[in-house]
């Protein structure tokens, strides 16, 4: 199947980089619905990874990136969410993998979980000064460390570090580091302030345009502010039309309709965008004066990109979702959706997102008739299904539209493995409460996958969804 979504090679090359290493899948290819009896793999037994977890865990320094994050995530989410060293592990991994928001998160329940760790301080202080967020949470961690363990040069150093740019004391507690560690006497604010700032700028960038590209909104929009607090991104997004449609768009569907509000005026000043990426960038200001209830310059936007574009699909495909995700008008979203479908080449994998986002208005509305058709009319226009075996993250929402489809047509075997594949990818797309284990808890599985332990031991990590 032909991708929907072409980026340039650097961009391309740095998420395969970033994001390929942290993502297993399995090879469902031949399977019906897989991983439901054990099986032999090289004449080896594939066991329930419960009985062997702690044997793996032993391990785990050892393993990649991509390995440490999946079975952290099972230890967490099936076996013991109390076991602190595997959110300690998994907050490394992030931060190894420059993915700080995660970072953040484990540590903070790692220190929830043992509030006297010097050192899980010690290491959400340091993330806090990457993101240059010094004061007061990074100096209150670097407090809290230092408290706990007076003895560790580094604690001080990034203490020293934290206070420099944002309070005083810093000659005070880079005195203390040097006294632990004489080579702290070369220690340079400004350079390493200098190699920080590019570090996180260019990591953020990439994540909050994967995220966006994978239509997880609430992530690219944290990442985006993180780019934007550095103060690059204006520069950067002046002559980048991705950049300033993927962050208004991330704001507006995370529901940071100010936000978006003013990235858009701001971008609106230049004068290098031609008429139909100006139209589709009028038509994303028009959503975010909808989402803050300015109704007078929704109206104003909306026409000037109607009139400027005319015949875009993007700008109804656009419209249509304000009307239906803002003003709930269910006939305007249908109308417009139409248009753009009218407009769209049908051998453009939008138009079969576009497509179910008709369906899905349907089956809301209880015309179960007309969502049953269109979903069978995209499934049997394909020659070829998405790719499950060898899975593009970056095609996450074609995953969840074929999700969406076999729903409506009631094939939930294969709704399940879409909407798996499409969540292991993205933890914030919405499930049927019909797919979630029981009625209480949302749906929390990850990949099934095969690891090879030191090559003696296969392990399977199973999700409960089959079960």
């Amino acid at each position: 199947m032909k991708k929907y979504i072409t980026i340039n090679s650097f961009i391309l090359t740095v998420i395969s980089f970033l994001f390929a290493e942290i993502i297993l899948f399995p090879n469902i290819l031949y399977e019906a619905i897989p991983y439901q009896s054990y099986k032999l793999i090289n004449n080896k037994e594939i066991l329930p990874f419960e009985k062997v977890w702690y044997d793996v865990w032993k391990n785990i320094d050892n393993l990649t990136i991509r390995e440490q994050i999946a079975i952290t995530t099972y230890i967490v989410n099936y076996i013991n969410p109390d076991f602190t060293p595997a959110y300690i592990v998994r907050g490394d991994a992030y931060f190894t993998n420059k993915d700080y928001i995660n970072a953040l998160q484990d540590y903070t329940t790692a220190i929830e979980q043992q509030p006297n760790n010097a050192e899980t301080y010690y290491k959400r202080g340091l993330t806090y000064n990457y993101l240059k967020d010094f004061y007061p949470t990074a100096i209150n961690d670097f407090k809290q460390a230092t408290d706990l363990n007076n003895n560790i040069a580094d604690f001080w150093a990034e203490y020293s570090y934290a206070l420099k740019f944002s309070h005083y004391g810093a000659d005070e507690m880079l005195a203390k580091a040097i006294a632990i560690n004489p080579q702290y006497k070369n220690f340079n604010y400004n350079e390493l302030e200098q190699q920080r700032t590019t570090i996180v700028y260019s990591s953020a960038l990439e994540k909050a345009l994967f995220y966006s590209y994978i239509e997880n909104y609430l992530l690219a929009n944290k990442y985006f502010d993180i780019a934007n607090r550095l103060n690059y991104l204006p520069k950067q997004a002046s002559s980048e039309y991705k950049y300033i449609i993927h962050m208004m768009k991330s704001a507006i569907l995370s529901g940071h309709f100010e936000s978006a509000f003013y990235t858009g005026k701001h971008f609106l000043s230049f004068e290098n965008l031609n008429d139909d990426k100006l139209a589709e960038l009028y038509m994303w200001e028009a959503f975010a004066c909808a989402g803050i209830h300015k109704k007078d310059l929704f109206v104003q936007y909306k026409n000037l990109a109607l009139n400027l574009s005319p015949k875009n699909p993007q700008v109804y495909w656009i419209l249509g979702n304000i009307y239906w995700k803002i003003y709930d008008d269910t006939s305007n979203a249908i109308d417009n959706y139409q248009k753009a479908l009218n407009l769209m080449p049908k051998e453009n994998p939008d138009y079969f997102i576009l497509s179910m986002e008709l369906a899905q208005i349907y089956k809301n509305l209880g015309d179960i008739t007309k969502a049953y058709a269109i979903a069978y009319n995209m499934i049997i226009s394909q020659k070829e299904l998405p790719n499950i075996e060898n899975i593009n993250p970056l095609d996450t929402p074609i995953y969840l539209t074929y999700a969406k489809a076999y729903d409506i047509l009631g094939n939930t075997q294969l709704a399940k493995i879409y909407y798996q594949i499409a969540f292991n990818l993205n933890p914030d797309i919405d499930i049927p409460e019909k797919y979630y284990p029981n009625k209480v808890e949302k749906l929390q599985y990850l990949p099934s996958i095969i690891i090879n332990i030191n090559d003696t031991t296969v392990i399977e990590l199973k999700t409960n969804i089959f079960n």
